[in-house]
């Protein structure tokens, strides 16, 4: 089922015109440009070569969460920090000044 979908909107979007135009890239803006800084360099090659290859996809992933104050999204909190160890948290509601009160 899924793949004649699939098919079929492949089939259809053959038909579509979509011009072709360069996209610039874009470099994003930081506070402090770190790309030519020696020494943020070393440190996130000694932080990455301490990390083993489960930690390292880890980092690639971020966790969506509900920032609800009970126990069980608490335990799924420290699961994903610890045991999957994801590279980032993103907090799907709730106030931003109670956000940093469900990482404990």
């Amino acid at each position: 089922m899924i793949y004649s979908c699939c098919v079929r909107f492949d089939a259809q979007a053959h038909h579509l015109s979509v011009p072709q135009s360069p996209v610039p890239s874009v470099e994003p803006i930081m506070i402090r440009s770190v790309s030519n800084d020696e020494r943020c360099r070393q440190w996130v090659d000694s932080v990455l070569n301490r990390m083993n290859l489960k930690e390292r996809i880890g980092q690639l992933f971020i966790y969506t969460i509900a920032p609800q104050q009970d126990k069980a999204n608490r335990d799924l909190l420290r699961k994903v920090v610890d045991g999957y160890k994801v590279g980032g948290l993103l907090f799907s509601g709730g106030l931003m000044e109670n956000q940093g009160d469900t990482d404990q």
